[in-house]
């Protein structure tokens, strides 16, 4: 099968037509790119502003609701929106029990949980937008990535290729690195988008062996990596891994 190109079709792009490498390198290539020149001076002026306080699922769900149109401009050419929910892109829960949050294939819907432990120095709202940001790819991804025979055989090479086991692999990965760098360089405080945390998941889920010079462009500390993969129970795999299959 013959792959069109993404950035060849970002006028109609199609939804299941494009490989997983090709949809990571032009997130990738987008997000070199200089912010003032894929947002406006208000938009700008919204995403270094002050993050709002988060206290409960109606002030998540209204960040939320701001931010996903401006993230979708920033990083995703303005595309995404078009493969989700149409009127409810976002759902919000509150549970002790799950992740911080996933995307629904079959809803078309990113949920985000109201029960985050944001790192020290880090708001809520500051959290809730890394998880925006990270359930988005994972969306994106899901929406036009192809699924055809050639793909899922390729996928199914290696330990980590494309999406990876748990969602995760090495294409997301270095998407999510660029994404992540992309938004540090537009605020003044720390974005973290649980890159780390994702290698060690999906390690333990496949087996993968991300390379060290991979490691070290997307920001892993590797002894770090190995104390997450250690310290990692098979519940939390699982958990993951179950967020990942919900998407299909």
């Amino acid at each position: 099968m013959n792959h069109p190109k993404f950035l060849d079709s970002l006028l109609f792009p199609q939804a299941k037509r494009y490989t997983v490498r090709d949809l990571s390198i032009s997130l990738t290539t987008n997000a070199a790119t200089r912010l003032a020149n894929r947002l406006s001076q208000h938009e700008l002026e919204t995403l270094q502003g002050p993050v709002p306080d988060i206290g409960n699922e109606y002030d998540l769900t209204r960040l939320a609701s701001s931010f996903f149109p401006l993230f979708d401009k920033a990083f995703f050419f303005g595309v995404l929106r078009r493969g989700m929910h149409p009127s409810l892109p976002i759902l919000t829960y509150n549970s002790a029990d799950q992740d911080e949050g996933f995307y629904s294939h079959t809803q078309r819907q990113i949920q985000l949980n109201l029960n985050v432990e944001p790192p020290h120095g880090t708001s809520v709202g500051q959290r809730q937008l890394c998880v925006l940001l990270h359930e988005m790819l994972h969306a994106f991804l899901e929406i036009y990535s192809c699924g055809c025979r050639e793909c899922r055989k390729r996928a199914a090479a290696g330990a980590g290729m494309g999406v990876g086991e748990s969602g995760h692999g090495k294409e997301w990965c270095s998407a999510m690195s660029a994404l992540q760098g992309a938004l540090q360089d537009g605020v003044r405080w720390d974005v973290d988008c649980g890159i780390q945390v994702s290698v060690a998941i999906e390690v333990r889920a496949s087996g993968w062996g991300p390379r060290g010079d991979l490691l070290r462009r997307w920001g892993v500390d590797e002894e770090q990596l190995s104390q997450d993969i250690e310290g990692m129970v098979g519940v939390t795999v699982q958990r993951r891994i179950f967020a990942f299959l919900w998407m299909k």
